[in-house]
């Protein structure tokens, strides 16, 4: 993890960077690359990863920042429930991303587990009523693919000015070939990147609802739904709300798949 020291002072503040952009900064590095480029609360960065201690160069106003790399270190005293961390370990698919797999009946520790079920859960009867049953099985995700081309057109957005505002959405598929494939690949848009498989009566983009009823509707062949996080931009450009509670992103980018739902 990366850490800036925020301080004007001689009072040291260092503070952590949003985890897209933490892991920009290490993909930078583990690359070898002399320095990377983000941006954050519509200012543009450039980090110098030429010396042993990183530096933070704002480019507006070329004030430097110290920066630090902490690598993580699990305390041998502590329990991962004490530690909050996962119990399990995750398998690898298809482009090294990670899956962790999450049954409803190992929900009950206190672990990292718990928190991802829960937060998925949550959105989920959150959109249909405190009556929907929980699901049975949750998928949690990690692609340096798709955190990196989330990250990216989020930078994009902020340069531009436009709104970089997330909303969590669903989606459903009809089969679970194409859920590896999101979840790994990202989503595409149909009728240019992939295939049109059920229609496109309100134009080319990706289709998702804030609500998992309509997802569920095509997804029913597997039973199955993704919940995922996604970067609105400018309604009516980059996203449209065509009907009800859907959403039609104009790029794949602007969507993060982060959770498969088992029901």
């Amino acid at each position: 993890m990366y850490v800036c020291n925020a301080s004007d002072t001689t009072v040291e503040k260092w503070c952590a960077y949003p985890s897209e952009i933490n892991t920009k900064i290490e993909n930078a590095h583990i690359a070898k690359e002399e320095s990377v480029t983000f941006v954050m609360n519509g200012a543009d960065y450039t980090v110098d990863l030429t010396s042993s201690s990183p530096e933070q160069i704002r480019e507006a106003t070329n004030k430097r920042r110290e920066m630090r790399r902490n690598i993580k270190t699990t305390p041998q005293a502590k329990s991962p429930q004490e530690q909050n961390d996962w119990t399990v370990e995750p398998d690898i698919t298809s482009n090294g991303t990670q899956r962790w797999i999450i049954p409803v009946s190992q929900s009950a520790s206190v672990c990292r587990e718990t928190d991802e079920f829960n937060k998925a859960s949550a959105q989920y009867v959150k959109m249909l009523g405190e009556t929907a049953p929980l699901p049975r099985r949750v998928d949690y995700y990690e692609s340096e693919t798709t955190s990196s081309n989330f990250q990216s057109k989020k930078d994009e957005f902020a340069k531009a000015g436009i709104p970089t505002k997330e909303i969590w959405v669903f989606h459903g598929t009809f089969s679970d070939e194409n859920i590896k494939r999101i979840m790994s690949e990202g989503f595409k848009v149909g009728g240019s990147q992939v295939k049109i498989k059920n229609g496109s009566a309100y134009g080319r983009g990706v289709y998702t609802a804030t609500g998992p009823r309509a997802p569920q509707g095509y997804g029913k062949k597997t039973n199955k739904v993704i919940l995922a996080r996604g970067l609105v931009g400018t309604e009516g450009v980059h996203s449209k709300t065509p009907q009800d509670d859907w959403y039609l992103f104009m790029d794949g980018h602007q969507l993060l798949p982060v959770y498969v739902l088992h029901m």
